[in-house]
């Protein structure tokens, strides 16, 4: 069972692991896969199941679950395994709130409980957290894997004298976890590292931590769990928080290179170039320029000297035959990809710079900006045409496109932590506002300093963080970087009304993002945070781990 309560430590909660997950349950188990609990919670997780299985259809008929056809995902396929063992049977009981119960809970006997308000806390695929998907396999392999491997005692009593672990850390440590890392890891991209590690009740409220892995990196993971008497509730699963360090702005200048800037856009350096345009920064630190007259994507590494200087150094370059005058560049980290604009062309990289594939449509011409969503999907600019374009990156096809009469000329974009979709619109001094369905939502400027827009890019973040208040990482608000290439300016706008809060000289920008680093305090250590297309970073150490955490960031880019 993934209950947070099981996976904390002992010592501060034994007790209570024992209250909630020892409770010795022997009802009567009548299906491969039952389900118990009142109507409305027993069609909610229907459609639940309905929403994390693809490719079959999922049904509850007679109390069971039943799976039709061949689902193509880990926890279908999971699923279908369960329901279709008449050997082995289970029981789940589903319901909200329940009295000591967070997430679910192991009673033995087949028997499962599973908090639905709690699963649906979690996020879908592609945050580079925990997914409810995961959750809900921990729970059906705790206990369908109890049944047919004969660990069903739910006490911490012993099957058989050579067993030193009790039945419900066998299940809970062993096949289930191995089976929500399996969804996390197609999902996610991320598996757990170790248990979970409570702090002390404080108010009401519990703080649980948890690891993650994804290669080499390391994400940091905090549960907030509410408790009003026996009932426990999850509220919200996030990158763990962190004060926030001061940090430096980039702006990439078209004529003649990169200048950078501290967080209150004072100039502090300048990196000579040739003529670059678009930048982005992905979740591992790293910062990607467009060289439009070398044909080249230029890929530096990112830090800040003890004296608080931002510093890049260039590792490599990414060069194709088929690469024309790059403009904008996309980082899709959890597929590990590095999309570039190119004349009527996106083209395909791998993060190590070899090319894959390219691909294009009628409608696509002259490729401007570039940005991906929190599910993967690649979204441009066609700025011949005024649309924007969302692709599926992984087949090249065209998912849909939008514009209207007041988008003309579209160059930069950006989304944010809401899933609002903001574009330059450089022919008319404009910057509008859309939802991911291409639905028009406003203007958020148009004209006054604002000559000539291109690059955009949000602030402190640019990616949906599950459990924030919108608009606001603690109490850091978010803004918009906006390029003014006309007039040689880089503005800063305030997303709620609209207003310039600040704004830096900078000749001919383009491409804006953003990147904060902490100093590093001496040479045997390294701290880098960034915040960038899809996360926080930071690189802790001599093994250079990559560590996700919530922190100030900031990196303007202009070309």
């Amino acid at each position: 069972m993934k209950s947070l309560i099981a996976r904390m430590s002992k010592q501060r909660l034994g007790l209570l692991v024992l209250t909630v997950c020892a409770i010795c349950f022997a009802g009567p188990v009548t299906a491969e896969l039952a389900v118990s609990g009142s109507d409305a919670d027993k069609a909610a997780f229907e459609k639940l199941l309905k929403d994390l299985v693809e490719g079959a259809a999922v049904k509850i008929e007679g109390g069971k679950v039943k799976v039709e056809g061949t689902p193509s995902n880990e926890f279908g396929k999971n699923l279908k395994t369960i329901t279709d063992d008449a050997s082995n049977k289970v029981t789940v009981k589903v319901g909200r709130n329940q009295d000591g119960v967070i997430v679910g809970a192991f009673h033995g006997g087949g028997v499962q409980e599973i908090d639905l308000d709690d699963i649906e806390k979690f996020p879908g695929p592609g945050s580079m957290l925990p997914t409810k998907a995961a959750q809900l396999k921990h729970e059906l392999d705790e206990v369908y894997n109890s049944v047919k491997d004969g660990k069903m005692k739910a006490t911490p009593g012993k099957t058989d004298p050579s067993q030193t672990k009790s039945d419900f850390q066998i299940n809970h440590e062993g096949s289930a976890k191995t089976g929500e890392d399996a969804v996390n890891k197609e999902e996610a991209g991320i598996t757990r590292k170790g248990e979970s590690k409570a702090l002390p009740e404080k108010n009401g409220v519990l703080k649980v931590k948890e690891v993650y892995e994804k290669g080499d990196k390391t994400i940091d993971v905090e549960w907030d769990v509410t408790r009003d008497g026996k009932k426990f509730q999850v509220d919200s699963v996030k990158m763990e928080g962190a004060p926030a360090p001061k940090g430096g702005r980039l702006v990439v200048e078209e004529e003649p290179g990169i200048r950078l800037f501290d967080d209150a856009f004072a100039p502090k350096d300048f990196l000579s170039l040739g003529k670059p345009g678009y930048l982005e920064i992905d979740p591992f630190g790293k910062v990607y320029v467009s060289e439009q007259a070398l044909n080249k994507v230029l890929v530096f590494d990112s830090t800040m000297d003890a004296s608080g200087t931002l510093k890049l150094s260039k590792q490599f370059e990414i060069s194709d035959p088929a690469m024309n005058n790059p403009q904008g560049i996309a980082v899709a980290a959890l597929q590990e990809r590095l999309f570039v604009g190119s004349g009527d062309n996106i083209l395909a990289f791998d993060l190590a710079g070899s090319f894959l594939t390219s691909f294009s449509a009628p409608e696509l011409h002259s490729v401007r900006g570039l940005e991906v969503d929190r599910e993967g999907l690649l979204y441009a600019s066609s700025f011949d045409n005024d649309l924007i374009l969302k692709f599926d990156p992984t087949t090249g096809d065209v998912i849909s496109m939008f514009g209207n009469s007041l988008l003309d000329g579209p160059e930069g974009i950006a989304i944010d932590q809401l899933g609002n979709l903001w574009v330059s619109s450089f022919l008319n001094d404009s910057i509008l506002q859309f939802d991911l369905g291409g639905n028009y939502l406003g203007t958020l400027a148009s004209g006054g300093m604002l000559d000539g827009p291109k690059g955009l890019g949000l602030t402190p973040q640019g990616f949906l963080v599950p459990g924030l208040l919108p608009g606001t990482i603690g109490n850091i608000p978010e803004t918009l970087l906006v390029s003014s290439y006309n007039n040689d300016r880089v503005l800063e706008y305030d997303l709620q009304s609209g207003l310039v809060v600040n704004s830096a000289f900078a000749k001919t920008p383009v491409g804006v993002g953003q990147l904060t680093l902490e100093p590093v305090p001496e040479p045997s250590t390294l701290a880098l945070v960034g915040i960038a297309a899809l996360g926080l970073i930071g690189f802790r150490g001599k093994s250079a781990r990559t560590r996700f955490n919530f922190r100030r960031t900031a990196v303007v880019s202009a070309g």
